[in-house]
């Protein structure tokens, strides 16, 4: 037979460690804490960024527009938004949808790792993949 116990907070009945229900609660309590002390996660929390991001993927259609720089057509299954111009170099442009393009999570990697390599040339793929984007789907 199971053993209950009865939660301080709740006053309701729970088996194992802690009560879930009140566990769950100061997750989230923890979790809007986080967000307000770090603007990284405010910006993305926030209406704005979620419908910038909606934004472009329509614009986009979630295609991979740093594969599309090399030639390659590849629709994203979990398309990921990037910064051309880094959030951290310009906050001015975070919420600019020129400033932005769907990717794939690799090609996020990707991308952050040749900036640090070379970034003129990284640019130079990006924009050779928005101009191959508009030649493409208008």
């Amino acid at each position: 037979m199971a053993t209950y116990r009865r939660c301080n907070s709740c006053h309701e009945l729970y088996q194992g460690k802690s009560c879930p229900e009140c566990t769950r609660k100061r997750a989230r309590a923890n979790q809007r804490n986080a967000i307000d002390r770090n603007a990284n996660l405010r910006i993305y929390h926030s209406r704005l960024w979620r419908r910038c991001r909606e934004n472009v993927l329509m614009k986009y259609t979630g295609i991979d527009i740093w594969l599309l720089g090399i030639g390659i057509q590849r629709k994203c299954d979990r398309p990921q938004v990037h910064h051309i111009i880094e959030r951290d170099e310009a906050p001015e442009l975070a919420y600019d949808i020129d400033n932005l393009i769907t990717v794939t999570k690799e090609s996020h990697e990707e991308i952050h790792a040749a900036y640090l390599v070379d970034k003129q040339g990284a640019l130079e793929r990006i924009r050779a993949g928005k101009e191959n984007y508009q030649r493409l789907f208008g």
